[in-house]
């Protein structure tokens, strides 16, 4: 969603371009500057630094040659998609407390739901695609929620551990009296080795590569291959004789757990000054929130997230899906409230994934530079998800047991268009984005395809009136079929 940034990951280094850069920038005497280095999740680097005139300055580098890249403002996937998981872009910590408590419920739900199915291994064994499609449906919603339980209740759960000090504010407040500082500290290190003195002076940095290559050097001797990458470099107090440079990891490789450490040079000599490792209580929190975050080296246990993620939402898909059908064959039914039932699920399931791919079009087909009212082109992109996700639950109400039907429909034809603007506003068809090794586009493109393709064949399935056809065909009788168009 930025296309600027969109590198293929090659081996660099950084002191030919990074520090006559440093020296060229407006930068505030004694602020800090922070270095996020590329790797291969992320190829390129972001550099943050304060400006003299006290602005915020964000600039992104081709790790290669020290290129500016002039990105494409975009809140993207990530700036937009990862807080919208856990806070909905509601105002203060209303959406913690949702997505919390939403959480809770996922957990109650599950171990409800074991003791509700007492032949939970026969259902795990148990799939009748040839059956009636209720039946079939309750099927696949038992295989979906045993295959990967333990997986269901993992996500929930780690999710309130990494956000329980918003839930529980006190909790690490009170063993430090209130020292907010002391309590960031103690977990991810400390603020400053040094004071800042306020000694300004034009000392030059020293090689960058030689402190990286020392700090990674440190934590393979001790953990092997296990978290021995650079993953941030910052310089505090930059341009003052108390200047010096921390070099920090916190996603290890090969390890789930994540583990903040940092080592500590002065700038001038590139001597170790200080170390920090977390401490052993905080390392099997870390281990849970790492269990969350996915951000290991393994691509087999990432690709099985990947799958149990989807198990997922075909658990929470098929579980709307079967409540509806269980109550609109009922002889004294709420048709007000199995139709607002029909359309919230609607709304959830195809709603939401129609709106992302309106997201993604958005972006490729608003102009660079364009401001609305007090909206900038980021905003505006924010805008579009959400109109078109009102627009979506509108649609299913209006449409009642067509909606499905035609969301489906949509999903598809939108993941299409999304891969043709990739096309033409980047030149990033599969042929190219495959030749330069963009991997990361180029599977983005082959998943929309592959979404398109589930979604037509949804689609095919779900047309108005099989249903109908179907029962009519095996019981010869149209009266539970006109009910259930009614609703």
């Amino acid at each position: 969603m930025i296309p600027e940034l969109r590198l293929a990951a090659v081996d660099h280094t950084y002191d030919d371009w990074l520090l006559p850069e440093l020296s060229s920038l407006d930068i505030q005497p004694g602020s800090a500057i922070e270095i996020l280095l590329a790797r291969p999740r992320v190829p390129f680097v972001e550099l943050h630094y304060d400006g003299k005139d006290g602005d915020h300055v964000e600039l992104h580098y081709d790790p290669s040659t020290g290129e500016t890249l002039n990105a494409t403002q975009s809140h993207a996937a990530s700036g937009f998609i990862f807080p919208f998981h856990f806070s909905f872009h509601l105002p203060g910590v209303v959406g913690y407390w949702i997505a919390g408590t939403a959480s809770i419920g996922m957990l109650f739900l599950l171990v409800s739901g074991v003791f509700i199915h007492k032949k939970i291994f026969k259902d795990f064994f148990t799939f009748r695609p040839d059956r009636q499609i209720k039946r079939a449906t309750l099927d696949i919603h038992n295989l979906s929620a045993v295959i990967a339980l333990p997986f269901h209740a993992l996500f929930p759960l780690t999710g309130i551990v990494i956000l329980v000090t918003t839930y529980f504010s006190w909790s690490l407040a009170v063993p430090y009296a209130g020292d907010e500082t002391s309590v960031y500290e103690a977990l991810y290190g400390p603020s400053q080795i040094r004071p800042n003195t306020q000694r300004y002076a034009e000392d030059a940095l020293v090689s960058v590569d030689r402190m990286i290559n020392h700090a990674e050097g440190i934590w393979y001797e001790e953990n092997g291959a296990i978290g021995a990458t650079a993953y941030a470099v910052e310089i505090v107090h930059f341009g003052t004789l108390d200047a010096y440079v921390s070099v920090s990891s916190w996603a290890p490789e090969k390890a789930v757990g994540i583990n903040y450490r940092n080592v500590f040079f002065d700038v001038s000599s590139g001597a170790v000054i200080d170390r920090f490792e977390q401490q052993p209580l905080q390392k099997v929190a870390m281990s849970l929130e790492g269990a969350h975050w996915i951000q290991f080296d393994n691509w087999p246990l990432r690709w099985l997230y990947f799958f149990v993620g989807l198990s997922g939402c075909v658990m929470i898909a098929t579980g709307s899906i079967f409540w509806v059908q269980a109550r609109s064959r009922k002889a004294n039914v709420d048709l007000a409230a199995v139709r607002a039932m029909r359309s919230v699920t609607v709304w959830s399931l195809t709603g939401v994934v129609t709106s992302t791919l309106v997201f993604f079009i958005a972006n490729r087909l608003l102009p660079r530079e364009i401001f609305v009212l007090t909206l900038d082109r980021a905003g505006i992109e924010v805008v579009c998800f959400f109109s078109a996700w009102a627009i979506t639950l509108v649609h299913a109400f209006a449409r009642g047991r067509s909606a499905l039907f035609d969301q489906c429909i949509a999903i598809g034809a939108l993941a299409v268009t999304a891969v043709l603007l990739n096309w033409i506003t980047t030149g990033h068809h599969l042929v190219a984005s495959f030749r330069e090794q963009v991997w990361s586009v180029h599977g983005v493109d082959w998943g929309l395809l592959f979404s398109a393709a589930i979604a037509w064949f949804a689609a095919s399935k779900t047309r108005p009136g099989l249903e109908r056809s179907r029962r009519n065909r095996a019981s010869g009788s149209e009266q539970g079929a006109v009910f259930e168009q009614d609703i």
